[in-house]
């Protein structure tokens, strides 16, 4: 459509992006940065302030400074998120190395590390306790303290296909996002934290399917942790 009518274009996504969530208006970019038409929308867009900087992945906005070279919003949107990503790479590598100093040094009490992991046993199996929506943790304690940690910190940095978080939209533009559980003729099953689950019918489902690169696993599930309790939490695990 932008190549055909960009005028037509432009209002069009104008209408789409005023309901669009923060997650729809990031995957919306990742298909437009494309092309050329498409990075073109999307500097009218940031420009009318519909989006912002935080709309970009790293991906999306050199795709866009590559299309258009001589465009200065362009060459800053891209700026802006190669500074924000690294910004947080910075402040992971920190975070991550403050735990991993704590799991050297194997203190920690077993006992209070065994009550904080009743929560990993929300999503988690090991052995007949927990639940089957995650991947097992039997055999944790073998982990590399930097692998272990890494995907406590951030889920997504190392997340299985199958335990990506799936989102259901359904025809009132509400959404449901969860672990696909069961998908049949009927509907969608999606499981959640704790073992819930709900059924969604077909004839409700507008749009499903699974959000590449993000698990279901919430992050910063120790963010509100003192480094005692951390130590507790490895010291159960080891």
């Amino acid at each position: 459509l932008a190549k055909a009518d960009t005028l037509l274009a432009k209002q069009t996504l104008a209408k789409w992006v005023a309901g669009f969530s923060d997650e729809q208006k990031k995957e919306l970019t990742g298909v437009l940065s494309g092309s050329p038409q498409g990075a073109a929308l999307l500097i009218d867009l940031y420009n009318k302030k519909r989006i912002s900087s935080k709309t970009f992945t790293l991906s999306s906005a050199e795709k866009v400074n590559n299309a258009l070279q001589q465009n200065t919003v362009a060459k800053n949107i891209f700026a802006q998120v190669k500074a924000q990503v690294e910004a947080d790479k910075k402040a992971f590598d920190a975070k991550l190395d403050k735990y991993v100093t704590i799991a050297e040094k194997k203190g920690g009490n077993a006992s209070r590390g065994k009550t904080l992991f009743q929560t990993c046993l929300m999503c988690h199996k090991v052995g007949d306790k927990g639940q089957s929506i995650a991947p097992a943790l039997d055999g944790s304690a073998n982990r590399e303290n930097k692998a272990l940690l890494t995907a406590i910190i951030d889920p997504d940095a190392a997340v299985e296909s199958g335990y990506m978080a799936y989102r259901v939209t359904k025809t009132d533009n509400s959404t449901l996002e969860g672990y696909l559980f069961e998908k049949n003729d009927r509907g969608t099953t999606l499981a959640f934290m704790g073992g819930s689950k709900i059924f969604i019918e077909n004839k409700v489902i507008r749009n499903e399917g699974f959000l590449a690169g993000r698990s279901f696993m919430p992050k910063g599930l120790i963010n509100n942790y003192t480094d005692e309790q951390v130590a507790d939490l490895l010291a159960y695990i080891r």
